[in-house]
């Protein structure tokens, strides 16, 4: 019932956390990738994780509850939502920005 929002939270986290990535290096030009890694806490990652929670719309959630309750909950449309391909797309563009050896495969697992 649930994958497709998991599959979408671990997208907008991973795209979140490449883009501080990138834009910590590009500010920092004497910083490594690995150095960033280093510097990247527990805090920071909680931080990620409420707002890639709050990157999942309604129309998202409603769609996983439709399945369960097809009943109660009325016939949306998925206007806003970003389908998992172009998250994954935008992913794999950070990722070749970053110089980190990723493929499609990777994003989905």
């Amino acid at each position: 019932m649930d994958q497709g929002v998991i599959a979408n939270f671990k997208a907008y986290y991973l795209r979140r956390t490449f883009t501080q990535a990138i834009n910590t290096l590009d500010q920092n030009v004497d910083l490594t990738l690995r150095q960033f890694w280093k510097g990247f806490d527990i805090y920071q990652v909680i931080k990620n994780i409420g707002r890639a929670w709050g990157d999942i719309t309604e129309t998202a959630m409603r769609s996983v509850w439709k399945k369960v309750c097809s009943q109660i909950i009325p016939q949306v449309q998925d206007l806003e939502d970003q389908s998992f391909e172009e998250l994954s797309g935008k992913i794999l563009e950070l990722a070749r920005k970053l110089d980190v050896d990723v493929n499609q495969i990777d994003v989905e697992q």
